[in-house]
């Protein structure tokens, strides 16, 4: 039996919200929940979930409305760390949303950024995958917070302990981390005791590059999600850590000098969608264009989402996409934007737009007249001389 959709009042901001039941015992896995309509009009209380949804092909079942319903691994795993971690109303697209219906999803698209910006909280679930490996770069962060040195080595960081042969006794994993949903800090004794200083470091440096290459971090819709939402949580397995946090410490670690040229391009993600955020926090949204620039290598299923998962971050999201649709094509919706942009007589963003949307997700490289980090860094500040000089070569009709 299939999950019922109610239909959802669009004029009365409707959403759907799911509320998490609690365990009938201490052995009860198995997600059991509520599916119900509610108004983004008025005080509503809830957290909305951000997450990869998963391999579609790998699936496993919870019970919505006391019916059956398969879900994703990753979100079922989302739902039961939720349900520890005492949430009960939780706000998330792959069931809050009819899959199935997609003129209910282009008009839903138009809710998201009210969705995530009115929640509580945001819960970033990073999965299991690898967990043990976060959740060390995880302690990490926090020791960063925690103590006056953060762990790190003083002095010649490529220096080992004496007396100690690295080489021969250098672990290949950090010490096992108790499943705790609190902060932790990492047993400096237990470590001194058993690897050098330089040696934990380095497990720690290794452990935070794989952290920051989570596959979460590249899909394009979490950007918008974590942009416009008041609070963060990054949650991975049994640990947690609030993005604010996760922030300061890794600009703690930046400014350490052990920051490495690997270490950036791991963190090249995180960094663009941080920049978004504060942008958007700061009331000073970017163009679409420039957005979609910033995110171009970002990752999404469907080429439309390279615009529409853009929109409620964009300052002209709603003049350039009205009402997303995906029963449009890509080039249609392309050639759609290209007219507005010259209306508005954004000559250079029409050609930059169409070339940064070439081939949904496999774009070309742009133009040798501009570089990539140039499409960022000019799309706010020059694009106005550009676009006057370039009308005034004549007039254009749409």
């Amino acid at each position: 039996m299939a999950l019922y959709y109610e239909p959802l009042d669009i004029e009365n901001y409707e959403i759907r919200m799911l509320t998490i039941l609690p365990p009938t015992n201490t052995h009860d896995s198995i997600v059991k929940c509520t599916l119900e309509k509610t108004s983004l009009i008025g005080p509503i209380k809830y957290v909305a979930l951000s997450y990869c949804w998963g391999d579609p092909n790998i699936t496993t079942t919870i019970f919505v409305n006391d019916i059956e319903v398969p879900v994703t691994v990753n979100l079922a795993d989302a739902l039961q760390r939720l349900r520890l971690l005492g949430v009960t109303r939780v706000w998330a697209d792959a069931l809050c949303i009819n899959q199935s219906d997609r003129q209910e999803k282009s008009f839903q698209i138009r809710f998201m950024k009210h969705v995530y910006s009115k929640a509580d909280e945001t819960y970033s679930w990073l999965g299991w995958d690898g967990a043990e490996r976060s959740k060390a770069a995880m302690v990490f962060l926090q020791t960063l917070l925690l103590t006056e040195e953060g762990g790190l080595p003083r002095g010649n960081s490529t220096v080992h302990t004496p007396g100690l042969n690295c080489k021969a006794s250098q672990p290949t994993a950090i010490p096992t981390i108790l499943e705790d949903l609190q902060p932790i800090s990492i047993d400096d004794d237990h470590a001194r005791a058993n690897k050098c200083k330089r040696c934990l470091h380095e497990l720690h440096h290794d452990a935070l590059v794989e952290f920051f290459q989570r596959p979460y971090w590249k899909r394009r819709w979490i950007i918008q999600e974590i942009a416009v939402s008041p609070r963060v949580q990054i949650v991975c397995s049994g640990m947690r850590i609030a993005l604010d946090e996760m922030k300061a410490a890794t600009r703690r670690y930046r400014e350490s000098g052990h920051w490495t040229a690997e270490t950036e391009t791991a963190y090249l993600f995180i960094d663009r969608i941080s920049q978004l955020r504060r942008d958007y926090q700061a009331d000073k949204q970017p163009s679409l264009c420039k957005s979609i620039a910033m995110t171009r290598e970002s990752l999404s299923t469907d080429p439309r989402d390279s615009i529409f998962a853009l929109l409620g971050i964009c300052h002209d999201g709603p003049q350039l996409v009205p009402t997303p649709n995906y029963l449009q094509p890509l080039e249609s919706i392309v050639v759609d934007i290209s007219r507005a942009l010259l209306r508005k007589k954004n000559y250079l963003e029409v050609v930059l737009i169409s070339r940064l949307l070439e081939n949904g997700s496999n774009p070309t490289p742009l133009p040798s007249w501009i570089s990539e980090r140039g499409t960022v860094e000019v799309a706010e500040n020059s694009y106005a001389n550009v676009n006057k000089q370039l009308g005034s070569w004549g007039s254009y009709a749409c």
